[in-house]
């Protein structure tokens, strides 16, 4: 589990890359790094989907959902769609077989900062 790393998911990275990364927490500057392409991380404290945030992991989704954010993972931002307005995020497990996680997903910019603002997301970039 990556909370098991010392300093917890935020640091994941860290430890993996051997690279150091900073957090990053003005909207707009999370909004330039995406558009100019340049990497950034993000670690989920909760479930999200669809735009909805779950406390459980256990949660059962509607038909038609697809979990997007887990708690306790880690992503990365690969960019910024102008049309969506909103970020571009992957997952590194791929799609499931029975298609429970989005690969890649967009959440638009409103809900982002709210989930940054209440401190459920964190991101980060490497200096």
């Amino acid at each position: 589990s990556y909370q098991s790393i010392e300093g917890g998911l935020f640091n994941v990275f860290d430890t993996i890359t051997g690279m150091r990364s900073s957090e990053v927490t003005d909207i707009n500057d999370i909004v330039s790094n995406a558009q100019d392409s340049n990497p950034l991380f993000l670690g989920s404290y909760v479930n999200y989907s669809n735009g909805f945030k779950f406390n459980s992991q256990k949660e059962v989704l509607s038909e038609g959902f697809s979990r997007q954010l887990v708690s306790g993972h880690a992503y990365s931002i690969i960019g910024f769609d102008e049309l969506s307005n909103g970020f571009v995020i992957n997952n590194p497990w791929g799609r499931e077989s029975n298609g429970s996680y989005d690969p890649s997903f967009t959440i638009p910019i409103s809900q982002f900062e709210s989930l940054l603002d209440d401190g459920v997301v964190r991101v980060g970039e490497f200096s």
